[in-house]
C-alpha cells in the first residue's frame, strides 16, 4: 500500500513536545491536510497518523486524526500500540471496545 501525499507531508513535519511549539503557519498547514484527507485510510496511512496523535489537546488536530484513523477497514491492538499518547491510547481502545459491541 502506499502513503497519500498529504499523509507523507504530515508525516515529514518536525514533531514538537508541545502543540504550543508551532507556529501558527505549520499548524495551520497539518489542519489543511488532515482536512483534505478522504476517509478511509489504508492500514499504512493509519499506522503513520496514529503515531503522530500529539500528547494532550492539540486544538482538535488530534480529533481529526482519531477519526481519520478509525476510518480505516482494520483497527487493532497493534494499530494503536503505535500511539504515543498513553491518554489517547486508552480512547482509541475504549472506542475500539465500543465499536465491537
Amino acid at each position: 500500500m502506499s502513503l497519500r501525499r498529504e499523509v507523507k507531508e504530515i508525516r515529514s513535519i518536525e514533531r514538537k513536545s508541545s502543540c504550543d511549539d508551532y507556529p501558527e503557519s505549520v499548524f495551520s498547514k497539518i489542519e489543511h491536510l488532515l482536512d483534505t484527507i478522504s476517509p478511509p485510510l489504508n492500514y499504512e496511512e493509519a499506522s503513520v497518523l496514529v503515531s503522530l496523535i500529539p500528547d494532550g489537546s492539540c486544538y482538535g488536530l488530534e480529533w481529526s486524526m482519531i477519526h481519520l484513523v478509525e476510518s480505516c477497514d482494520i483497527i487493532d491492538r497493534n494499530l494503536i500500540d503505535l500511539c504515543q499518547s498513553l491518554d489517547w491510547r486508552e480512547v482509541l481502545m475504549e472506542r475500539l471496545k465500543n465499536k465491537e459491541c
